[in-house]
């Protein structure tokens, strides 16, 4: 939410194909892999404009994949 982003967009984001993975990590209904707890904290402790930015980064980087 505070990346105004939604389910499918942030399953994108990290690389996931389905948006049921984000949901039942926000439910507490799965946990995060290593990585996505890193990326999750990563981009929590950004600015908003920061960490948009990197999310377009991300996005990009991962469309070339």
């Amino acid at each position: 939410m505070k990346f105004e982003m939604n389910q499918d967009q942030f399953s994108d984001l990290l690389g996931q194909k389905k948006k049921k993975v984000v949901s039942s990590i926000e439910t507490g209904a799965r946990n995060p892999s290593k990585l996505t707890a890193i990326v999750l904290r990563v981009l929590d402790g950004l600015s908003k404009p920061k960490a948009k930015e990197l999310i377009e980064l991300m996005l990009k980087q991962g469309n070339k994949l």
